[in-house]
C-alpha cells in the first residue's frame, strides 16, 4: 500500500467519523421559511399551521430534497417539524434589520503598583476577625493615601471621568480583588 492510499483512508476514517450536532438548512429553505413565516407573523396557531400545511403541500419538491440531504447527513427525526418549528418559533421572529451596536464605555486600568499593593493588604488582613471588603478598603485608603492620589491624578490627566465615578472604581477594583483572593 502507497502513502496517497493511506492518506485517503486515513482522511476518509475521519470524515464518517465526524458528528454534526446542527443540522441547518440550506439558504434556499431558510428564505423560502423565513418568507413563510413573515407572511404569517401574527397568525393565531391555528390558522398557521392551516396556512403551514398549504406551503407544505405547494413546496413538496423542495421539502422532500431537503428531508432527503438532512436525512443523508445523519439527521433521524422528523424534517417536517423541524422546518415547522423554526418558521414558527425563529425565523418569524428575526429581524432583517441589523441592530446597531451599542457604545460601550472605555475601560479605565488601574496602575499596576495599586494593585499588587491591593493584593498585599488583603492577603495580610482578611483573617482578622473584624476585616470585611468595605472596612479593608478604607484601612486601605488610609495607609495608602499617596499612592492613590498620584494615581488619581494621573487617571485624570488621562482620562475624562469625574472624581466620584474614579473613587467608585478604585472601591470596586479593590473589592473584586478581594473577591479573586478569597476565591481562589
Amino acid at each position: 500500500m502507497n502513502n496517497d492510499s493511506q492518506t485517503s483512508d486515513i482522511t476518509e476514517e475521519r470524515t464518517k467519523k465526524v458528528s454534526v450536532f446542527r443540522y441547518k438548512f440550506t439558504d434556499i429553505v431558510s428564505q423560502k421559511i423565513t418568507e413563510f413565516a413573515k407572511v404569517h407573523q401574527f397568525d393565531n396557531r391555528h390558522d398557521y399551521k392551516d396556512a403551514w400545511q398549504e406551503w407544505m403541500d405547494e413546496n413538496s419538491e423542495l421539502v422532500a430534497v431537503e428531508t432527503q440531504r438532512l436525512q443523508d447527513l445523519g439527521y433521524d427525526k422528523d424534517v417536517n417539524d423541524k422546518m415547522f418549528k423554526a418558521g414558527r418559533y425563529y425565523f418569524r421572529k428575526k429581524t432583517s434589520v441589523a441592530k446597531k451596536p451599542i457604545k460601550r464605555r472605555d475601560y479605565i486600568a488601574i496602575d499596576q503598583s495599586i494593585l499588587l499593593a491591593m493584593d498585599e493588604h488583603i492577603n495580610q488582613n482578611m483573617n482578622l476577625d473584624e476585616y470585611s471588603p468595605a472596612k479593608g478598603y478604607d484601612m486601605f485608603c488610609g495607609e495608602n493615601e499617596e499612592l492613590l492620589s498620584r494615581e488619581i491624578v494621573s487617571l485624570m490627566k488621562t482620562n475624562t471621568i469625574d472624581p466620584a465615578e474614579l473613587s467608585n472604581k478604585i472601591k470596586k477594583t479593590y473589592k473584586n480583588r478581594y473577591y479573586m483572593i478569597t476565591r481562589a
